[in-house]
């Protein structure tokens, strides 16, 4: 598929390179603004696109529109039309180009029920009567035309058609009661009532329910119920049958279960946990990372699923994970990075285990892994098994079948794709050199500098949490925690994510923790890199497009810098409830990214005129994906003294909750992504910066190297 996304040139190069190969294409309804959601940007798309391409010489044949099929039901009433806007559009576009095709992805639209197959399936066989796609991308079995009633297509085609949406909100809730219909608690026993309790994350009426099963074993009850009923509850999450939050709920019923059955058990234990059978896995950030949200999920969902957790934390080195792995003798090791440095410190681990004998089943997970990596990097260092999961619940199911007793097969399995992997990589061409005066010569630099009326380095440190928090994305918190937005289970984290942020003792800890420290400053460009008087910021170019960050910038211009965090005071409100400590720290990123708007908008102020178009570009993403960049923008701003915000030696921010990076503004400045870069690139690089290209490749995200 391609799009406007990255301007008319890159978009019609590559319509032209894939009808080269005899194929047609989808042109997704997306421009330099966005995605289209409303009718009226739908078509305005749609005909810039159709017209930029039949110019071009393209066959109107070979194009497919997507007209984005997005979700309803979602609570928020801007969505209700969604589903009409794509219908009509459908309709529109096929008369307006009738050589051309309509297809898209129809599960989309039914987000907001996930769970709700029976829901979801009759709106996507409502939509598809109304829409008339050409082709479709949906599970075809899913649909059931034979048993939608009438009552129920009649709702579901109001609702797409925005009549009336709420009754279908109804229909969900329905259904979804009479699937949880379960039998009268009055009918169940003790140890039925004590199991439901924990799964359903219910805290009132637990103490009863264990003191009237006194006459069993502490370690019994622990052991075969409230274990067992810990086990339904991590199948469950792995089945995406229930999500995190209810995980977390889970959890702190079953930790208040046990602190209530401690005295009983003191009596009897020696050690503080004697499980029988229990499995065990050691988990660490890696040296130089201080992310740790991914992991404390994995260990939330390994502990339902009957692991004993040895968490080691942070900024772990690879002797302190050695040294776990011999005193505790765990039947897994968990390893967790966030940043692109981290892939070498698990490098260092992994080998260092191999070295030392040990070739128990080594799990890496995080933002900067992916399957590529861990085949062609990371699996070749060990004898035993080299696992990446994508996700908490993948993982743990993972586990529990590699150490189960297919487990051998399991392993086998994973360590023949990661050789189908090895071998698809090695027939693939690196990217090829350009000279770099070809690359140069596909854009154009930013002609017209703007001016600043103030220059300087500024700090802020009074901001009020209540007006910060209704600028926080709901949406982005609720993807934290795994649950679609609109969804009921949405709405009530959401709710205690609010009442959390409304107690005093929380307030005021972010309030003394969120800081801003920004500049405006006189800067040159020379197209690879941006200077102040005193700092050089160093850039890539992508080989494809010819962009680069610095063709942002004219030769003589201003442009702003900034470190952001939310989190220097997080800390002092973190305690062993899981759910408060998770639900903190995504908030904490979530305020993060407002300060860093915060920070945008306090630097637009500087300059003499405020620019149409501005962007604000960070550190560590692929525009300027090398991490060590973090280095001279923390020394050009004094960041760490002035805001307390610091490095570690892998440059990952210390609180996490922290963003930097720089404002830039002014005409035909905008967004784009680097994807490849050629070894010639990457040396050349190395050499203006002053530092060994291999040294200079642990940094960089996403380039393969």
């Amino acid at each position: 598929s391609i799009s406007l996304k990255e301007g008319e040139e890159l978009f019609i190069r590559r319509a032209k390179k894939i009808v080269s190969f005899g194929h047609a294409f989808v042109v997704m309804l997306f421009d330099e603004e966005g995605q289209a959601a409303s009718l009226e940007r739908k078509l305005a798309i749609a005909e810039r696109s159709y017209t930029l391409l039949v110019e071009a010489g393209i066959d109107p044949s070979a194009i497919i529109f997507d007209p984005n099929v997005l979700a309803i039901g979602t609570g928020i009433p801007e969505h209700d039309t969604y589903a009409k806007a794509t219908i009509d559009a459908t309709w529109e576009l096929k008369k307006r180009y009738p050589l051309s095709h309509i297809s898209g992805g129809i599960s989309n639209l039914s987000f907001a029920f996930r769970g709700n197959d029976p829901l979801r399936s009759a709106l996507h066989e409502v939509f598809l009567e109304l829409a008339r796609f050409d082709l479709a991308i949906l599970n075809p079995a899913s649909l059931h035309r034979s048993v939608l009633d009438g009552q129920t297509r009649k709702i579901v085609r109001e609702a797409l058609l925005a009549s009336d949406s709420s009754p279908l909100v109804d229909l969900a809730l329905a259904e979804r009661s009479g699937e949880r219909a379960e039998e009268d608690p009055t009918d169940l026993t003790p140890e039925e009532l004590l199991s439901k309790a924990i799964i359903e994350g219910e805290l009132l009426g637990l103490d009863g329910i264990l003191d009237s099963l006194v006459h069993l074993e502490p370690l019994f009850i622990i052991d075969s119920i409230l274990m067992e009923a810990m086990k339904t509850v991590g199948a469950r999450f792995g089945e995406g049958r229930m999500f995190l939050s209810q995980v977390v709920r889970s959890a702190r019923a079953m930790k208040s279960a046990v602190d209530h059955l401690q005295p009983r058990l003191e009596a009897r234990l020696t050690e503080k946990k004697n499980l029988s059978g229990a499995r065990k896995a050691v988990l660490a950030t890696v040296k130089g990372d201080v992310h740790d949200i991914g992991k404390n999920i994995v260990a939330l969902v390994l502990s339902c699923n009957d692991f004993d957790v040895v968490d080691l934390g942070v900024m772990v080195d690879e002797e302190t994970i050695l040294r776990t792995v011999r005193e505790e003798k765990p039947d897994l090791v968990g390893l967790s990075g966030l940043i692109t440095p981290s892939l070498k410190e698990m490098e260092k681990v992994i080998s260092l285990l191999e070295e030392n004998g040990l070739d128990l089943p080594v799990f890496v997970g995080g933002a900067t892994t992916s399957e590529v990596h861990t085949a062609l990097k990371l699996a070749p260092l060990s004898s035993g098994a080299v696992i990446r999961t994508k996700d908490a619940s993948e993982m743990a199911l993972t586990a529990v079948e590699v150490l189960g007793p297919e487990g051998r097969e399991r392993i086998r399995a994973i360590r023949t794709q990661y050789e189908a992997i090895r071998r698809s990589h090695a027939k693939e061409k690196e990217p090829s050199a350009k000279p770099e005066a070809d690359l140069l010569g596909k854009q154009e630099q930013k002609r017209s500098g703007l001016t600043a009326k103030r220059t300087g380095v500024f700090v802020k440190d009074d901001f009020d949490l209540s007006e910060l928090a209704k600028r926080i994305s709901w949406r982005m918190y609720v993807q934290g925690w795994g649950v679609p937005f609109g969804d009921e289970e949405a709405k009530r984290i959401v709710a205690e994510a609010k009442a959390l942020l409304s107690r005093k003792e929380v307030a005021t800890s972010f309030e003394r923790g969120m800081k801003v420290v920004y500049s405006m400053m006189a800067v040159t460009s020379d197209r690879h890199t941006i200077s102040t008087d005193t700092h050089v910021f160093h850039f890539l170019r992508d080989e494809e497009s010819g962009l680069s960050l610095p063709d942002m910038v004219a030769k003589e211009d201003a442009v702003g810098f900034f470190v952001a965090s939310s989190g220097l005071d997080l800390e002092a409100i973190l305690d062993e409830d899981p759910g408060k400590t998770l639900a903190l720290k995504l908030l904490a990123d979530r305020l993060a990214e407002v300060l860093a708007q915060e920070a945008q908008s306090l630097i637009a102020e500087l300059w003499e005129e405020r620019p149409r178009s501005i962007i604000r570009p960070a550190i560590g993403y692929s525009v300027w994906g090398d991490h060590s960049e973090k280095k001279t923008l923390f020394d050009l701003l004094d960041a760490t003294k002035r805001i307390g915000v610091s490095l570690s030696s892998n440059h990952s921010m210390d609180p996490p909750s922290s963003v930097c990076g720089a404002v830039i503004g002014g005409e035909g400045v905008r967004y784009f992504t680097i994807r490849d870069v050629s070894r010639a690139q990457l040396e050349r690089y190395a050499r203006r910066k002053g530092v060994p290209d291999e040294e200079l490749a642990s940094f960089l995200k996403d380039m393969g190297y």
